[in-house]
């Protein structure tokens, strides 16, 4: 009869180990099966449930041509529990609360460039295209945004304008879920270019209604403050989300490459591409509203300043709309926060806070 040794008999050698390992892992699995099971029940009996899955369908939250039964699919629902650590019960109020928010803030599956002029005219946020993955990509120039010109109401509509148009840009074959990278350029950052309260108002919305969403967070020549920063507050963000955010400095840009193709990545980071400001890309690349409609070649029209006077009721419930824009997020951040289920996309938009925050 064969000799078993200690390890063996205290079920501590590798063999052991890598049998508990798997164990364990089937059981996390069953346990998530169950979790979305039980979701996709809840959801298919209530009322509530199938109004959600029409509002989400009718606003674009799977593109032009989705369908109400996409909001039980196995990964449409996993998404959303992992962003809520499987709470069955939170997941599934914010997911109807979700669908009443795209209702009554995307009705059409789109924000009006009208409502976002000023940020547009700013001239920030540069949509490249698709990475090598099929995750949309953006850049935004930091020193591009001042704290002192902007409308506070105009930003968080534009940080939706900006989500709803990467989304809509990703390649579905490659990358079904929709996962979006982004690199902050921080070259000639300064104080003026810091803005906390813009951060804090477009937190909530990354958190509640673009859970799971960012795949990859890349910093581009961060300035010495920055690190100082960083340093101070890394180990408070969990791993996983510590191993999406990157360093990327001038002097070596290989990581880049092999990001980006290089007809998407800019000249002035080694490509051969241009940096597309995102409206002139929403023309381009046939997005929502310019969906089967737009000229690729015609540029998109001069920003002008939002008119603050009243123009009809149309103008005073887009202004209402605003409103309580910035009035719930502080809301749901806080509730997020509070039931301690921030999603990993919150969390590396916080990084991002000691940056442009």
């Amino acid at each position: 009869m064969a000799t078993r040794s200690w390890s063996q008999y205290l079920g501590v050698d590798a063999a052991s180990r890598a049998a508990a390992k798997e164990k364990k892992v089937a059981e996390l699995e069953a346990k998530h099966a169950a979790a979305v099971a039980e979701l996709r029940e809840r959801l298919l009996s209530s009322e509530e449930g199938r109004l959600c899955g029409k509002q989400l369908a009718e606003t674009g939250e799977w593109g032009r041509h989705g369908s109400p039964d996409e909001l039980v699919a196995d990964a449409h629902l996993r998404r959303w529990l992992v962003a809520r650590d499987w709470n069955v019960d939170v997941t599934y109020k914010l997911l109807i609360h979700h669908g009443g928010w795209r209702a009554h803030v995307i009705p059409k599956g789109f924000i009006e460039e009208g409502r976002v002029s000023g940020p547009l005219a700013a001239n920030t946020i540069f949509l490249q295209g698709v990475d090598h993955d099929g995750r949309a990509l953006i850049i935004v120039k930091v020193a591009h945004h001042s704290s002192k010109d902007r409308d506070l109401r105009q930003m968080k509509m534009f940080s939706v304008y900006i989500m709803e148009a990467m989304v809509a840009l990703c390649d579905r074959e490659k990358n079904p879920t929709c996962r979006l990278s982004s690199m902050f350029d921080l070259t000639g950052c300064s104080y003026q270019n810091m803005d906390a309260a813009v951060m804090r108002n477009i937190l909530g919305i990354l958190s509640t209604h673009y859970v799971e969403r960012l795949s990859v967070l890349y910093f581009y020549n961060p300035p010495s403050l920055f690190f100082t920063l960083w340093n101070s507050m890394k180990g408070l963000l969990p791993e996983v989300t510590r191993e999406k955010i990157k360093m990327i400095h001038p002097s070596d840009t290989s990581e880049l490459h092999a990001w980006m193709p290089a007809d998407t990545l800019p000249r002035e980071y080694g490509g051969k591409g241009e940096l597309l400001p995102i409206a002139t890309a929403c023309r381009r690349y046939g997005l929502p509203p310019f969906d089967g409609r737009a000229d690729p070649e015609v540029p998109p029209p001069a920003p002008a300043p939002r008119a603050r006077a009243a123009s009809g009721a149309r103008a005073a419930a887009s202004d209402a709309v605003d409103a309580r824009l910035v009035v719930e997020d502080g809301e749901e951040g806080a509730g997020a926060a509070k039931e301690g289920l921030e999603a990993p996309a919150v969390a590396a938009a916080a990084a991002a806070t000691a940056v442009v925050a």
